[in-house]
């Protein structure tokens, strides 16, 4: 099953924009996917000017420790974009 990204979510919020609201956008992301490099082709695709990125190993379980690391960096991540109906696969995008 592929999946397809619909949106970009604010962290803490329901707040969402169209995956085009990161045109000519700073962008710093993290993943835990097998295939990180193609998530960073599809944020560089959408136009998305790409800074930063961290990669886990794939299914990696995010820990607080892992999140504050993320979160304090510089190029802190305000989005997130989810890649399936139920949000079991997040991927932080910061602007």
């Amino acid at each position: 099953m592929r999946h397809r990204p619909q949106y970009l979510q604010r962290v803490g919020t329901a707040e969402r924009q169209p995956l085009e609201f990161l045109r000519d956008r700073r962008v710093a992301a993290f993943s835990g996917i097998a295939t990180a490099e193609s998530f960073e082709k599809f944020l560089r695709d959408l136009g998305g000017q790409l800074e930063q990125t961290q990669r886990f190993l794939d299914h990696h379980r995010f820990s607080v420790a892992d999140l504050e690391t993320i979160f304090s960096r510089r190029a802190r991540p305000n989005w997130i974009y989810r890649d399936d109906g139920e949000g079991r696969r997040a991927h932080t995008v910061g602007l």
